[in-house]
């Protein structure tokens, strides 16, 4: 007699709290699973099938306070990347990292989940680095992908001018026999000394820091036989891990963390930076899939 294949769980998203308090979505859609906290908006976990290892890194030692950044994961970098040369005290890579967003609701297909969560300007705590009316609504589609959508909205009556960036964290085993499809013959501007820089594929060693501007075609990090693809309508892209050196700088980095994480970045910063007139919006969009 043959056996039943076991049905993947029915599509579900649960709000709940984690051990810290902090509140957390917890979704499954199609074998697949996925973390998102409330505080950042901020993906801390997705595998693509429930045996698979998890697709993002997260840093033993980050803080889960519900103010400082997370470490690792898929930070929303907004409304700026690094810190503005004009105010000093602005907390890096913007204030949505650090925000708690609002959880608008889950809608759910037989394949995947779509969590929407928004950010929305206010004057009490935004004026001060970033006087400008706006709401980010950020989609999170749950499945064999893990699909992300950026929608930034102009609701003031005057343009501004903004950066973004989803800051993932991946994980790898190794990341002296990573490499990187996709980059080649690309130029970059490096701000990491020992920097890497060789013919085909990218291989990362130490310490990197690469801005890439005006990629168009997927990038594919292989990894011990696994293969992630990143797609994006972004034109910044970002390659970075701190090395050793660095790692040791940052309290929520174990010493080690270098070793099993590398970041690649999709969105728009520097000479892509985005301009919005009153009313209009601009959607950001990044695509993770993995295979093996």
């Amino acid at each position: 007699m043959k056996k039943k294949t076991p049905s993947a769980p029915t599509p579900s998203a649960q709000l709940g709290r984690d051990q810290h308090g902090l509140l957390e979505l917890t979704v499954e859609a199609l074998g697949a699973c996925a973390t998102i906290y409330l505080h950042g908006a901020h993906v801390t976990s997705w595998k693509p099938s429930a045996a698979a290892p998890d697709v993002l890194w997260m840093s033993e030692t980050t803080s889960f306070d519900g103010i400082t950044p997370l470490r690792g994961g898929i930070p929303v970098c907004f409304p700026w990347f690094g810190t503005p040369s004009e105010d000093t005290f602005a907390p890096q890579h913007g204030f949505a990292r650090q925000s708690a967003w609002d959880y608008l609701g889950s809608n759910l297909s037989s394949e995947s989940v779509t969590a929407v969560f928004q950010l929305a300007s206010r004057a009490d705590d935004r004026s001060s680095h970033w006087p400008h009316s706006f709401t980010a609504t950020y989609s999170v589609t749950v499945g064999r992908e893990l699909q992300l959508s950026l929608k930034v909205t102009n609701t003031g009556l005057q343009a501004f001018s903004f950066e973004e960036m989803l800051h993932t964290y991946f994980a790898i085993r190794d990341l002296r026999a990573v490499s990187f499809h996709g980059l080649e013959g690309a130029p970059f501007i490096s701000a990491a000394p020992a920097d890497l820089r060789r013919s085909g594929p990218t291989i990362v060693g130490d310490e990197i820091s690469r801005v890439y501007q005006g990629l168009t075609d997927p990038v594919t990090i292989s990894d011990a036989g696994r293969n992630t693809r990143i797609t994006s309508n972004g034109l910044s892209s970002v390659l970075w891990n701190p090395g050793a050196r660095i790692a040791r700088e940052f309290d929520d980095f174990q010493d080690d963390g270098w070793k099993k994480m590398v970041c690649f970045e999709s969105g728009n910063i520097r000479e892509s930076t985005q301009t919005l007139g009153p009313g209009a919006s601009h959607v950001l969009n990044v695509t993770i899939s993995v295979d093996r």
